[in-house]
């Protein structure tokens, strides 16, 4: 059984408290004003372990950095190319079995790519 410590309550409210889908190393920033002794490794300790019992996702944007999403109900995401923004986009269609071609699926992310409407905007 995991141990719930208040660091790891902390790093979770933190999670939780954000739709910008942060850095370990923004999660970090936040936690630490009430934990200033907290180390960003045992803060991506516990992001990586939210993502490995499915109570979040770690996400490879591209941009080199992984990122964190504390929403873990099966959603889409658009990045913009302008200002990087990671932004929710709710499923078009679910998988109507969990498998591909005899190969068991037990997740899926969608990635999509261009301009945000507040780049789109500003532009």
């Amino acid at each position: 059984m995991k141990k719930h410590s208040q660091k790891r309550q902390a790093i979770r409210a933190a999670l939780d408290g954000v739709t910008s889908h942060p850095t370990a190393s923004e999660v970090y920033d936040m936690v630490r004003a009430d934990y200033p002794n907290i180390s960003l490794a045992t803060v991506y300790r516990n992001l990586t372990e939210f993502d490995r019992d499915g109570t979040a996702n770690m996400l490879y944007i591209g941009d080199g950095t992984v990122h964190f999403d504390g929403n873990a109900v099966p959603h889409d995401h658009f990045v913009c190319d302008k200002c990087g923004r990671v932004i929710d986009v709710a499923k078009g269609s679910e998988l109507l079995s969990g498998e591909i071609c005899g190969n068991r699926i037990e997740r899926c992310s969608v990635l999509y790519y261009g301009t945000c409407r507040d780049c789109v905007n500003d532009g």
